[in-house]
């Protein structure tokens, strides 16, 4: 993982991105138009249907250090300790924005410790 300085960070542009991304249990990422994942949204009357779903939205999770949840959210693996945290120094990469929520491509970091990230 490369971090960069906050000078190299104010000198990138960030760029919003037309996609999502979702996992699957086997692990793999997919990137997802965002027109095909609004054309195939879960409604209220599935999500009664099926009772739960093995994932929550993100403005659903609490962070915790042991749960599985938060570190499939933002695939930062940093190699500190054993596990995923939340990068609190600056990455360019994919993320969620906290001021409108929405995905973007650019350094960022994530000062709250969840899945929303500044830039």
């Amino acid at each position: 993982m490369n971090f960069i300085s906050l000078e190299e960070a104010k000198q990138l542009p960030k760029k919003k991105m037309d996609s999502i991304f979702v996992t699957d249990a086997e692990g793999r990422i997919f990137e997802l138009p965002a027109a095909t994942a609004e054309s195939m949204i879960v409604t209220e009357e599935r999500l009664e249907e099926l009772g739960h779903t093995p994932i929550i939205p993100y403005d659903q999770l609490v962070h915790s250090e042991t749960t599985e949840e938060v570190g499939g959210r933002h695939m930062a693996p940093a190699l500190i300790g054993s596990g995923m945290i939340w990068h609190e120094r600056w990455l360019v990469g994919p993320y969620v924005w906290a001021a409108d929520h929405q995905q973007y491509f650019g350094p960022h970091m994530h000062p709250w410790r969840n899945y929303l990230a500044h830039d």
